[in-house]
């Protein structure tokens, strides 16, 4: 069956988040920062990612015969899949997708789906950096704290991870988890190649002094981190989420928007008894069987919503008492 044009895809979207809640905070409307010097923090973190992945998604993977895996417009996207691709990629809002890698995340849904119960296609969008910030509220990581430690499960090629590492003092340690090969592979060497110039660390330098100079809540911890920062603190990683120890993991997030009834269960049940010391968790779909945890529900700007007031539904559980 051939795709709709992208307009109509969008239009779907914001008719489907319309009818969700017309009165939803508007998802589009920047996070405020909290000072000057958070808000030159969060361009240069802009600024960063958008040069390390745009420079390396875009001619030197393609020249070497790899999947593009290039940002473009909605119509550029759709025309440059069929040339380029034909159908042998998806199209999602701007990247295009191999089957056969696709068909690695379909193996791993195989293990956990019942006989009767049909694959979902997976497909790949990620949260906008706006996006990233309105989650990080959503988690209370903008709160007076302990230090947490923050888990993206489907992590794709690491973005989130980095800017909350980056621009969030009281995150200590910050993992992503992603299956699909190439996905891993290029948020890894991303992620070399900041740390190999020094803009990893430098940025993070950045973000503590800031907390400090501009006497945020998270002062405390950043004066703590300026003095024990380590390698580990930041990582990607690819692996089975449901082979991964999540016990240590204070906050997480799950990008479930395409995994199913089946894999939404599993990965419930693996959370309630291995994610001991969870705080909160978010989602894209809704969770079962987190006893103790208070559901709430918020909207979430994210790559295919950016055009819709209200984004998309985001499920937060946060563990009662704390």
């Amino acid at each position: 069956m051939p795709w709709p044009w992208p307009w109509l895809l969008v239009g779907l979207v914001e008719q489907s988040a319309a009818e969700h809640g017309a009165l939803c905070p508007d998802t589009r409307a920047s996070v405020p920062p909290s000072s000057i010097l958070e808000e030159q923090l969060w361009r240069e973190v802009d600024n960063l990612l958008e040069r390390t992945y745009d420079w390396r998604y875009s001619g030197a993977w393609a020249r070497a015969g790899e999947t593009p895996f290039v940002r473009k417009t909605n119509e550029e996207s759709l025309l440059f899949c069929l040339t380029q691709g034909g159908p042998q990629r998806y199209f999602v809002w701007g990247y295009c997708i191999g089957l056969a890698e696709d068909q690695v995340v379909k193996d791993a849904q195989a293990r956990v789906v019942g006989p009767n119960e049909t694959l979902q296609a997976h497909t790949y969008g990620e949260v906008t950096s706006n996006g990233v910030r309105q989650l990080v509220q959503f988690l209370g990581l903008t709160h007076a704290g302990e230090p947490a430690a923050f888990l993206d499960l489907g992590g794709g090629v690491g973005k989130m991870v980095l800017q909350t590492y980056l621009e969030v003092p009281r995150v200590t340690r910050s993992l992503a988890v992603e299956l699909h090969p190439t996905r891993a592979k290029r948020g890894k060497e991303a992620l070399e190649t900041m740390i190999r110039f020094g803009e990893l660390q430098e940025l993070r330098q950045k973000s503590l002094q800031s907390a400090l100079l501009s006497s945020s809540t998270q002062a405390s911890v950043a004066l703590a981190q300026l003095r024990h920062q380590r390698r580990r603190d930041v990582q990607l990683l690819e692996a089975d989420m449901f082979e991964v120890d999540v016990s240590e993991f204070t906050h997480i997030y799950l990008a479930s928007l395409t995994w199913g009834a089946p894999m939404i269960r599993r990965v419930s049940q693996k959370l309630h008894s291995e994610a001991r010391s969870a705080r909160v968790v978010a989602a894209l779909s809704r969770l079962e069987g987190l006893d103790g945890f208070v559901e709430e529900e918020f909207n979430l700007q994210t790559s295919w919503t950016t055009r819709s007031a209200t984004g998309s539904r985001l499920f937060v559980y946060t563990r009662s008492g704390s």
